[in-house]
Parts: structure tokens; sequence; C-alpha cells
């Protein structure tokens, strides 16, 4: 799977609720980022151009956006907790 296609896999999934899967293809993107040499701020910068992307699409399907907020948050605490073998507490994750 190319760049490009893990970035459409990720609004695609996040759009569908499906944002457990689209969380793990940002890390995806984030992994590919950080292996680039680009710095932090770049991916999030690119994130939230997914995540703005996914909502718009949400939008037009009639889901509620902060569902997807939400759910982003928790799938990502999930992740970060299944990582690190810690609890991700009030860890604030951006």
């Amino acid at each position: 799977m190319n760049f490009e296609e893990l970035i459409d896999e990720a609004i695609d999934k996040i759009a569908s609720e499906n944002v457990g899967e689209g969380v793990e293809a940002l890390e995806g993107i984030a992994d590919c980022f950080a292996k680039a040499g680009f710095e932090q701020k770049q991916f999030l910068e690119m994130r939230q151009y997914i995540i703005r992307t996914a909502e718009e699409k949400a939008k037009k399907s009639g889901i509620p956006l902060f569902l997807i907020e939400e759910k982003i948050k928790q799938a990502e605490r999930k992740n970060y907790e299944r990582r690190t073998g810690k609890e991700a507490g009030k860890i604030i994750i951006i």
C-alpha cells in the first residue's frame, strides 16, 4: 500500500466510525513520517488534515462529529496502553 492509499484508508475508516482501525492507520502514517525523518509537527499537521477530512465525510453521512472525536481519543489511549504497557491516565494525546 502506498502512502496516499494509507491516508485514504485512515480517512475512510475514521469517517465510517471504524475509528480503531483508522487510528491504527494513523499510527502507520506516523511510522512512515518518522522513518522518512519528518518532524512530529509535520505528522500532527497531517493527522489534523486526515481527521478534518474524515469529519467532513462523516458529516455528509450524518455521523455526529463529537462521537468521532471521542472515539479517536479512546482508540489512541487504548493503543498507547497496548504499546507501552502503561495506563494512559490523564495523558492528553494530540
